[in-house]
């Protein structure tokens, strides 16, 4: 690989390999892969991996080059956001130690030492030579099976890359190009148009596919995952409605509302540009259908003009929890009689669907209710709006449930189930502690009972991702952005990309 004539031998004094970065710039490709291969031969390294020394900590901050060129670890004197950055995205940093969060944080060293930048999504990686730009994507590739298993396996392949005998291939392949040229002389008037098309083809395909290759890279942070899809029929996401402040954000296919206190605010999702529509004291259950925003406050169900923020009052009744299913608008009063309403935003009606009911998680498909009953042992059950032809659809006892694209999600401590509607079909997508289920047509956002962490999960439940590495209370999933309740903060509500960026403390 091509130098940049760069000496770390040169280096006067012991600094960090940031400062080094910092102050002399990026480091040739044969420089890299001597630092990096030094890293993984170091027995400090390899003890911390077998748990049998102290944790290493791989970070820029915690690599020490003295001026004879040699490497050491520090003493992980680095915060713990620092290590974020390092870490693959199914960890956390409680996890360095373990074999693949090793690698995956060399990778990113080495794209870091390539670039001089610390996050992956600020690196310009054209410039990275394809050979050492394909051991960084081995290292840092979003799928775990894809990357080296250990610091061993990463080492044989640079020992491969810097062996005497790899590097003398293009001097012999050179030399016999140069043969065949000679001896082809006598044929190239013949076969010019011929090797002027090839020529074309290599000169187009070479260009086109590293720059695609590029920009997957660039994007791979938030490969495949994104928010909920606008659906006019429904005012929220059915997941929200078991949050346990309520449902406190919505949007529709321009906008993200959300509550900050008693704050009914409106935010560009692409500038994040922030507005407060109005004050309603005890503001709760926001809805968007229609054109218009929907919420409960103080025994009233009110709307709101998303533009100017005017309300007018859509009716009056017990201080429920709104909900919109298939245009229709439900209003079910839990902590009160257990009754469920029907409301007419038109004329301001309120009509009793049912006697007093108990339900949990509960959802409205094909003009059906879908719930948890608790009475039942929170099996999975289906009735009629009025309490009518209840059938249990799964007898399992279940903690949370969400209906997405006609499926049902459904967990129960220990596992994610999802079956049809009928509960037939039954198929465990990943076993682990779910919580707060809510489900888009971009994935499964949950809360994960051991780390309680926010999470994503492909529908098909075979890639996860850390969207809040943090400990995470109750959410809500608003078209690409979340808003959630950090728990490492006080329980302050904070809103953050479903990729995972831009997490910040809401505001106003």
């Amino acid at each position: 690989m091509a130098g940049k004539n760069k000496q770390l031998d040169s280096i006067k004094g012991e600094r960090t390999l940031s400062r080094i970065v910092a102050e002399e710039g990026t480091l040739s490709d044969h420089e890299i892969l001597a630092v990096i291969g030094r890293l993984c031969a170091s027995e400090r390294l390899r003890g911390a991996a077998r748990e049998e020394g102290p944790d290493v900590c791989i970070h820029p901050d915690n690599i020490l080059a003295d001026d004879a060129g040699q490497f050491r670890f520090g003493d992980c004197h680095v915060s713990e956001a620092s290590l974020d950055l390092y870490m693959p995205p199914e960890l956390d940093v409680t996890d360095h130690s373990a074999p693949t969060a090793q690698v995956y944080a060399l990778g990113m060293l080495m794209l870091f030492m390539s670039t001089g930048q610390l996050r992956k999504k600020e690196a310009q990686t054209s410039s990275i030579h394809p050979a050492l730009f394909n051991l960084i994507s081995r290292c840092i590739a979003f799928d775990p099976a894809d990357r080296f298993e250990d610091t061993d396996a990463l080492l044989r392949a640079i020992n491969r890359q810097t062996h005497p005998a790899r590097r003398a291939v293009p001097v012999l392949a050179a030399a016999a190009g140069a043969l065949v040229l000679l001896c082809l002389l006598r044929l190239v008037w013949q076969r010019g148009s011929l090797q002027g098309r090839r020529s074309g083809d290599v000169r187009g395909y070479t260009p086109g596919y590293s720059e695609g290759y590029v920009q997957g890279f660039s994007d791979a942070p938030g490969i495949d995952i994104r928010g909920a899809s606008y659906d006019p029929t429904v005012g929220n996401l059915p997941g929200n409605y078991q949050a346990d402040t309520g449902a406190v954000a919505a949007s529709d296919a321009d906008s993200v509302y959300y509550l900050s206190g008693d704050a009914v605010c409106r935010m560009d999702p692409y500038t994040e540009e922030v507005r407060i529509l109005a004050e309603i004291p005890g503001v709760r259950c926001l809805q968007f259908h229609d054109g218009a925003l929907f919420c409960c406050a103080e025994g009233q169900v009110l709307r709101l003009d998303p533009d100017t923020g005017s309300e007018s009052l859509v009716c009056e009744g017990p201080d429920g929890e709104l909900s919109i299913f298939e245009n229709t608008f439900y209003l079910y009063d839990r902590d009160g009689t257990g009754y469920l309403y029907r409301v007419d935003p038109e004329n301001g009606s309120l009509t009793q669907l049912n006697g007093a009911m108990s339900y949990r998680c509960l959802q409205v498909v094909d003009g059906s209710l879908y719930y948890l009953a608790p009475d039942l042992g929170d099996s999975i059950c289906k009735s009629d709006p009025d309490g009518g032809n209840q059938d249990v659809v799964s007898s399992s006892a279940y903690e949370d449930l969400c209906i997405c694209g006609g499926m049902i999600y459904a967990s129960t401590g220990h596992e994610l189930i999802r079956m049809n509607l009928s509960g037939g079909d039954p198929e465990i997508l990943k076993r682990g502690s779910f919580h707060s289920l809510n489900v888009t047509d971009g994935g499964i956002f949950f809360l994960s009972g051991s780390t309680e962490t926010l999470e994503w999960l492909s529908i098909d439940g075979k890639t996860q991702y850390t969207v809040v590495p943090s400990k995470t209370g109750s959410f809500n999933v608003a078209g690409d952005w979340i808003f959630y309740l950090n728990r490492e903060q006080d329980g302050k509500l904070w809103r953050v990309r479903t990729s995972g960026a831009d997490a910040y403390p809401v505001t106003p």
